[in-house]
């Protein structure tokens, strides 16, 4: 019998295939897993730079409620949180979400956090945060502004300002007074080419255009400081500038307004007297007598002779008549904010005249806006115009009333973006 001896090779050969198949295996799993986690690191960047826009399209859904609703801000599905004093919205989509929160600040804060889910992934999100700082944009900010064309033209025209709410800048009860004046009477125009004509008026104050508007003056015209607008021609350095076009907000006149009563007894020489409450009234062509807090609507001519507003009384006129005369505004509380005109899409043309001073602010911004006036006597004219043309023929002198930079807004603009910490507090 023959023995057959096996060869030691061949069991190294088994071996040594099984090792390198191991290996192989080793491999090969390391690469999927390399690939697996690559793409897994390549969709969440993706995602991490996917989830900003989500983020400012809730700031920028913010903005849009704060210009379209500011006064409710409860509206279009906005909720206030009593928690974090602020009003709160969410919106969810197919694979991510948005918060966004308002602040109940004059100027807000804004933050929105957004989510998407991370690929391959059902329990985990990628999150960032973004706040905005908000600037609310006084609705006046200057003595005179024109959206295309202002023209000074009369004779000794002057400007400055004063503050009706600050003692330091006004005489008693927030008068004007000539000995407590700041050089703030600005005058801006964002026409074209010389669209804004100054004239030879004294500005204590700044002049602007925008940015395609250009200005023009007379040999006397002065700019600047108190001392410079008394003393100096031309315009002082640093008091012109070139700034950015503005919106203008789009107002309405409120609903529901009832028939004024007319004057009876003792007060049957004014056509209309007016205690608080909401009036309406096709036309008004003589005198009336504010005794409460009123807003009166015209809608098809307003010729006014006179209105006297009692000290404790206030008056907003909305006007959609074509064309306005305004005449004898006495407004006995001397605070420009007691008689306040809106000028609606409407209203195209708006003259005043007179000897008397004014105390007020008006805003008519498809309307061309006339002064004239003054005689050899100068009229004051306490408070802010903002009108589509402003063209002044007379003895004016202007006084800006920077209290009125405290109400009314053109809008809240971005001032400043900051990412935070994905789980910031909203």
């Amino acid at each position: 019998m023959k023995t057959l001896i096996k060869s030691p090779e061949r069991g190294h050969t088994v071996i040594l295939t099984l090792v390198v198949s191991l290996v192989l295996g080793i491999v090969l799993l390391g690469i999927i897993k390399l690939t697996s986690t690559e793409g897994q690191m390549t969709g969440r960047s993706q995602n991490w730079n996917a989830v900003l826009p989500i983020a400012e399209a809730g700031i920028e859904e913010a903005l849009t409620h704060l210009k379209h609703s500011p006064s409710n801000r409860t509206e279009n599905g906005w909720t206030y949180d009593s928690t974090l004093s602020k009003y709160t919205k969410t919106r969810t989509f197919k694979d991510g979400y948005y918060t966004v929160t308002i602040s109940t600040n004059w100027d807000p804060v804004i933050i929105s956090r957004a989510g998407i889910r991370a690929p391959g992934q059902t329990n985990y999100t990628v999150f960032r945060t973004v706040r905005v700082g908000g600037t609310n944009q006084p609705l006046w900010t200057a003595a005179i502004e024109g959206l295309q064309c202002v023209s000074l033209t009369g004779n000794g025209i002057t400007f400055n300002s004063y503050d009706s709410r600050d003692p330091n800048f006004s005489g008693p009860g927030g008068i004007y007074d000539p000995s407590r004046v700041k050089a703030g009477g600005d005058v801006a125009c964002y026409g074209g080419v010389n669209s804004l004509d100054i004239g030879n008026a004294n500005i204590a104050g700044q002049i602007k255009t925008g940015p395609d508007a250009t200005y023009s003056s007379g040999p006397n015209a002065s700019v600047g400081d108190l001392l410079w607008s008394k003393t100096s021609a031309g315009i002082e350095p640093g008091y012109y500038q070139q700034v950015d076009n503005t919106e203008w907000p789009n107002l309405t006149a409120p609903p529901g307004g009832v028939a004024p009563p007319p004057g009876t007894g003792p007060e049957r020489g004014y056509q209309y007297v007016l205690g608080t409450g909401l009036y309406e009234a096709k036309q008004v062509n003589g005198d009336i007598l504010v005794k409460g807090d009123a807003t009166l609507v015209v809608t098809d001519r307003l010729q006014l002779n006179s209105a006297q507003i009692l000290p404790d009384a206030k008056l907003k006129l909305y006007v959609l008549a074509p064309s306005a005369s305004l005449k004898g505004i006495g407004n006995q509380r001397t605070d420009a904010l007691h008689f306040i005109y809106f000028g609606l899409y409407n209203n195209v043309d708006v003259s005043m005249s007179g000897n008397s001073a004014f105390c007020g602010v008006l805003y008519a911004p498809n309307a061309t806006l006339n002064l004239s006036g003054g005689g050899t006597d100068s009229v004051d004219f306490s408070g802010a115009i903002i009108a589509k043309c402003v063209k002044v023929n007379g003895h004016y002198s202007f006084h800006f009333d920077e209290a009125v930079r405290r109400f009314g807004s053109r809008g809240i603009f971005a001032a400043s973006w900051d990412e935070l910490s994905p789980n910031s507090t909203l």
